[in-house]
Order: C-alpha cells, then structure tokens, then sequence
C-alpha cells in the first residue's frame, strides 16, 4: 500500500469554507436557523458523497483510505451538528464504502493500526493546519 503522507484533500477543506461563510451569514442575520441549516446541510453533504459513489467503479487501499479520511475530518469538523439522520447516513456511507472496496485486503487494511495511524496523522495535521478557520463550528 502506498507510504506516501496522506492529507485531507483540499475539496473538503474548500467545502467547509463555504460552510464557514454560511455559518457566519446565518450568526449575524438569523441566528435561531443557524444549528438547523447547518444539520441539513451536513446531512445532505454525507448523502451527496453516498451519490457520488456509484460513479467510482471499485477503490483499491489507498483510495478506500483517503475517502475515509476525508469524511471523516468532515464529520468531526462538523460534529455540533450531527443528528441522528446525519449518524444514520455516516453509517450507510461507510457501508456502502466497505463494499466498494475492490478486494478484502482493502477492507482489512482499513482496519490495521496503519491504516489508522495515517488518517489520525493527516486529520491531526489539517486540523492543527485550519484550528482558526474552523473555530466557527466548536461546540459553544
């Protein structure tokens, strides 16, 4: 499997961006919409990346890797703001990911101590990387 150093990929760093933005146009103007228009939104994030996997044919390791990472610094990022539709969908999608997988090795993969030590790092070091950006979305 690849060695090389995983990072989130900038379309999820882009994504709550925009976020950020909404977030701080709904504080300003209707602050008693912000939690509710932020949960859809994250609901219909996870449900977009669930759409969005019937167009990649199968993942190896490497890829079944990154997606992770990715929704999952989305996820935590996100996490206020979590419902339990929002739960219910994050559960499907890492279904639907494990079965996207193009063998069991990936799948064991994802499970081994490396595997999960290279998203921690990358998470951790995009994390320590937006910390200000993203302060936003702390719980308050």
């Amino acid at each position: 499997y690849e060695s090389r150093t995983m990072r989130v990929n900038d379309y999820i760093v882009k994504l709550l961006l925009r976020l950020v933005a909404t977030h701080n146009q709904l504080a300003t103007r209707c602050p008693v919409l912000l939690d509710d228009v932020l949960s859809r939104l994250l609901d219909g994030t996870i449900a977009a990346f669930s759409a969005a996997l019937p167009s990649i044919e199968c993942f190896d390791a490497a890829g079944l890797l990154q997606l992770h990472t990715d929704i999952e610094f989305c996820t935590q990022t996100l996490a206020r703001y979590h419902t339990t539709r929002s739960t219910r969908l994050i559960t499907a999608l890492n279904r639907r990911l494990a079965l996207a997988a193009d063998d069991a090795n990936a799948i064991d993969y994802l499970a081994s101590a490396d595997a999960r030590a290279r998203k921690e790092a990358a998470i951790a070091q995009t994390r320590a990387s937006t910390r200000v950006l993203f302060l936003c979305f702390s719980a308050e």
